[in-house]
């Protein structure tokens, strides 16, 4: 169908509904009004019942976002020992080694935090020499570590625990 006989399509249907509109009695007109006015005032009940269960359920929402208050208290109590505890100063690192020097030294000594830097590289440094002598001697042998070092003859080293285990089963020659 071409766009001009669809238009020309839609305008009869039009005129042929006008033609019989003009030709509908009044009874016919008032039903359909009354049955129009019904069917809106069933909307609109619905729409209301609607809104109303919106509200309920926005105000069950409501009600659910608020705590006992037993639980708010208890908040309220850690909130403030919390922030209590964070107006407290805090131990510093120089107060830390002032203690331990007059814990061990008898007197405050006061370290800079280069001194405090340079006696923890220090326990580092010794600590890493202390545990490499603690590993002792290396086992492999300069023979051991041509075999590794060499890429040929990989084939015999990597069946060499195939021939030990025939060497012991007493399976070789």
């Amino acid at each position: 169908m071409s766009k001009y006989s669809e238009t020309q399509f839609v305008e009869a249907v039009a005129k042929q509904l006008d033609d019989y509109a003009a030709v509908i009695d009044n009874d016919a007109l008032c039903q359909l009004d009354t049955a129009r006015k019904n069917a809106l005032a069933k909307r609109q009940q619905e729409l209301e019942a609607q809104a109303q269960l919106l509200n309920k359920v926005r105000d069950k929402l409501v009600e659910s976002e608020k705590l006992p208050i037993t639980v708010e208290i208890e908040l309220n109590k850690i909130r403030t020992r919390a922030l209590s505890q964070a107006s407290k100063p805090r131990l510093s690192l120089d107060s830390l080694a002032t203690s331990i020097s007059k814990l061990f030294f008898g007197q405050g000594i006061k370290f800079s935090h280069s001194m405090v830097a340079a006696a923890c590289l220090t326990v580092a440094v010794v600590s890493v020499f202390y545990s490499i002598d603690n590993f002792g001697p290396m086992t492999n042998s300069d023979a051991d570590l041509a075999i590794i070092a060499s890429s040929e003859e990989l084939e015999l080293y990597e069946n060499l625990d195939f021939y030990l285990w025939l060497a012991d089963n007493e399976l070789l020659n």
